[in-house]
């Protein structure tokens, strides 16, 4: 108005259900309608601070056994999957363990599993290696170790068994002619 010297303005944040970083509103004034005024002042940076929960992430494999044949069946597929899709990039990174060793019973196509804001998952593969041993049963042990932009609730791992595909030998014994 008229000999005013300042206005006030009202911001308004927009609320949604997105997990995400704060952010921030830059107000400057670009110009004024009046020939005698000159803007004036530096911009006014405004906070908007997230209000919405964190995410969780939990984990899930499509099958709790594996062949070891090398054929059908060899490969599962391990998802981390959150609770709501999320404006932050997530990082979760996964403990190997079980009885299992890997790089010789099995291959993991990444412990690390990245999923990128606006995306609720993302698996990896399991994949189980054909051998020639006579082995008992061996797990894979998956634990989630560390996340980054959601939490964890509790323990989630899942645990996958290779089951031994090769046949027992058979030893005969014969002494004296006799078997």
């Amino acid at each position: 108005p008229a000999g005013t010297q300042s206005v006030s303005i009202t911001l308004v944040a927009a609320s949604d259900l997105l997990d995400e970083h704060n952010e921030t509103v830059e107000v400057s004034i670009a110009s004024v309608n009046d020939n005698k005024a000159t803007p004036a002042g530096s911009p006014v940076t405004v906070t908007l601070s997230d209000n919405d929960p964190d995410t969780n992430v939990t984990l899930s494999v499509t099958s709790t056994t594996l062949n070891e044949d090398g054929a059908t069946g060899t490969s599962v597929v391990v998802t981390a999957t959150l609770n709501t899709v999320s404006g932050k990039n997530v990082a979760v990174t996964l403990k190997k363990g079980g009885t299992a060793i890997d790089g010789e019973d099995y291959s993991l196509s990444n412990a690390f599993i990245s999923i990128s804001a606006g995306t609720q998952s993302v698996s990896v593969t399991l994949t189980a290696n054909a051998d020639a041993i006579t082995e008992p049963d061996e797990t894979v042990v998956l634990d989630i170790d560390l996340v980054t932009n959601t939490q964890e609730i509790g323990t989630e791992r899942v645990t996958v068994t290779l089951l031994n595909n090769d046949p027992i030998p058979t030893v005969t014994l014969t002494i004296g002619g006799v078997t």
